[in-house]
């Protein structure tokens, strides 16, 4: 997963891996939230 850096006031990356459909966000006070079962279509509609 290669992490994309966000124009955010409160997210920092968000980063996107299909084959385990994982979803990661971190936020700028460097919490990571990890959503897992993310569809693929659901990560392209964002």
């Amino acid at each position: 997963m290669k992490p994309t850096a966000v124009e955010s006031a409160t997210l920092a990356t968000v980063g996107y891996d299909a084959d385990r459909k994982l979803l990661q966000i971190e936020f700028r006070d460097q919490s990571v939230y990890q959503y897992f079962e993310v569809p693929t279509e659901v990560h392209n509609a964002s």
